[in-house]
């Protein structure tokens, strides 16, 4: 069954939290699912903290989801 990994899933994750590393089994499979909005939301965030590092998080979004 594919997971759904929304905005805040990848945050997380990018953040290295503790829930982020929960999910990064899941998030690091090949079965799961990142709706085009939660992109949008994405490059939003990292525009809002500044990072410029958006490109290459997105390229591992694409290749993980």
């Amino acid at each position: 069954m594919p997971y759904i990994v929304d905005t805040y899933a990848w945050v997380e994750y990018f953040r290295g939290t503790a829930k982020g590393k929960g999910i990064r089994s899941k998030i690091e499979s090949e079965d799961n699912i990142t709706p085009t909005i939660v992109l949008a939301e994405l490059k939003r965030k990292f525009t809002e903290w500044r990072r410029p590092d958006f490109a290459d998080k997105l390229e591992f979004i694409r290749q993980n989801s």
